[in-house]
């Protein structure tokens, strides 16, 4: 059976270049404004930047736990933090997690999958917008 790291389900680095820290992880102009107007704190706006960052590669929600520290740190660094919040490590098990997952997906204009969108057969039906 094929490993993960064989198939086509993308994966989060645990040393990436500097190079896709720029492309892929670094928040534009609109991204941290929208990150800005959205929380008040620095532990809940890096924690949605990194939900927004990490969702915009992989497609699906990680825990922040399972987000490698150097991508917390470049994403802190890059909304004007010298370094991680020490809060953002109780963020996993928080509810503004949660309410974060719904805007990111409004962010990405998608819908999580479920209710509506899940037809008999695992197809989704016509109207339902996923991620691709």
């Amino acid at each position: 059976m094929a490993g993960i790291g064989d198939t086509a389900y993308p994966q989060l680095k645990t040393a990436p270049s500097a190079k896709e820290l720029a492309d892929v992880y670094t928040p534009n102009f609109v991204e941290l404004v929208w990150a800005e107007k959205r929380t008040r704190e620095p532990a809940p706006r890096v924690g949605l930047l990194a939900l927004l960052k990490t969702f915009q590669r992989l497609g699906y929600f990680v825990p922040l736990s399972d987000v490698p520290v150097c991508l917390l740190e470049h994403i802190a660094r890059s909304a004007g933090y010298d370094s991680v919040p020490a809060e953002l490590f109780h963020y996993d098990a928080s509810s503004v997690r949660r309410r974060h997952m719904l805007l990111v997906r409004d962010y990405a204009a998608v819908k999580a999958w479920g209710g509506r969108c899940r037809g008999c057969n695992g197809d989704s039906k016509p109207g339902c917008r996923t991620y691709a």
